[in-house]
């Protein structure tokens, strides 16, 4: 949209128009403009630019319509209206039909150009241009323009977007992000019996849990929990003496054991029974 200031006096309507009208007539069209010698000529559409807008007053100053109308029909005998009824919060595109009115004419003046409201309308277009185009990117110590990042972006790390202004994240992505991210930098194995077989890359940690039964009956002994041979943690267990006495243990521990593959074993029990062994491993980039 193009819109250009311009300084028009007011005119009187020359017919009468009614709220469905899309046009109207005016009194002395003509000589509304002179040349560089001081000769009157006709107003063109590019005096106007591409859009141009006016207003509708009668005589008393009690009743006011705010319309648009096309510049190209702005020289011809009957000047076409494109909408009518507008709105007065300064958008200009929201037709109202109770806003459209009937006009006498000869008592209803009509007021083109900047007088109103062609100037608000530029002045707003012009301060909504300056506030994207003239404002800096945002960095860390300056206030400004930011890009919303595409999911590509936020996978990668990307911290600078294709207009060269800072990403910023949005619940989508993010929640994207997080779930895929967490997925590929945190695993749970479960193995039920008393060996595990665990490969791990560098740098990665892990927590191990191992839990069951031991059939000790009256029998004193210890539960290890091991790794690669190397025992990780232990417990003392003991019956009371009835055969079918079955002693409930729980062990664990963590590490950060390099990349390799070993096993993790459940040793040293008289019947180790339900035996269950759990691993999370979290990768260094989480840590």
């Amino acid at each position: 949209m193009s819109l250009y200031f311009l300084s028009i006096p007011p005119k009187k309507l020359s017919q009468s128009i009614t709220s469905s009208s899309s046009s109207f007539k005016l009194n002395n069209i003509k000589s509304w403009k002179r040349n560089a010698l001081g000769v009157t000529i006709n107003l063109a559409s590019s005096d106007f630019g591409t859009t141009a807008y006016g207003c509708f007053r009668n005589d008393t100053g009690t009743k006011i319509e705010i319309f648009e109308f096309d510049p190209a029909t702005i020289a011809s005998s009957s000047i076409t209206i494109l909408k009518r009824g507008l709105d007065f919060n300064g958008d200009l595109t929201t037709q109202t039909t109770n806003y459209k009115l009937d006009w006498s004419a000869n008592e209803t003046t009509v007021q083109l150009g900047t007088d109103v409201p062609q100037l608000f309308q530029y002045l707003k277009e012009y301060i909504d241009g300056i506030a994207i185009s003239g404002s800096p990117d945002a960095s860390t110590t300056t206030k400004g323009i930011v890009e919303e990042a595409t999911q590509a972006e936020v996978d990668a790390g990307t911290g600078t977007g294709g207009t060269g202004a800072k990403l910023f994240v949005t619940p989508v992505t993010l929640a994207s992000n997080l779930a895929s991210t967490l997925n590929d930098l945190i695993t749970i194995e479960t193995t039920t019996g008393v060996t595990h077989s665990l490969t791990t890359i560098a740098g990665e940690k892990v927590i191990v849990w191992a839990k069951g039964w031991d059939d000790r009956a009256n029998t004193l002994g210890t539960i290890n929990l091991k790794y690669n041979g190397v025992t990780k943690d232990t417990i003392s267990a003991g019956g009371n003496g009835n055969s079918d006495t079955y002693v409930p243990f729980s062990l664990m521990y963590t590490e950060t054991p390099g990349a390799a593959t070993a096993n993790i074993t459940v040793t040293d029990g008289v019947s180790l029974q339900n035996v269950v062994i759990i691993v999370l491993k979290i990768k260094a980039a989480l840590i």
